[in-house]
């Protein structure tokens, strides 16, 4: 196996925004990938969160995939590829993704 690409998303907490905390853990939200700043004390999954903590999702979207799969293609010569993967995912990232992204990053042409 030569590449496996990531067909998932995680949130990590980042109390007050400290990307060093020894309290930083990943959690279950629903908010799109990029990195939130909270501007107000928030309660997610009745959890408390407060004001200037961070919530960064990380994970694979369509272009992201999309963009890894062509610096592959550029950087790795087709005949030493001996497979590629996709981990982490299910049907709701399947369908999050797309099923044409993840077949053409998939296909052998």
């Amino acid at each position: 196996l030569d590449i496996a690409y990531p067909v998932f998303i995680q949130s990590v907490y980042q109390p007050g925004g400290n990307s060093y905390s020894r309290s930083m853990r990943i959690i279950h939200t629903s908010l799109p990938v990029g990195r939130h700043v909270l501007q107000t004390d928030t309660v997610i999954n009745n959890e408390q969160y407060r004001a200037f903590d961070v919530i960064r999702v990380d994970g694979g979207t369509a272009d992201l995939l999309t963009a890894m799969h062509d610096h592959v293609a550029q950087t790795i010569p087709k005949k030493r590829m001996l497979g590629t993967s996709l981990f982490a995912f299910d049907t709701a990232e399947i369908k999050r993704i797309g099923i044409g992204t993840l077949h053409n990053i998939l296909s052998e042409d």
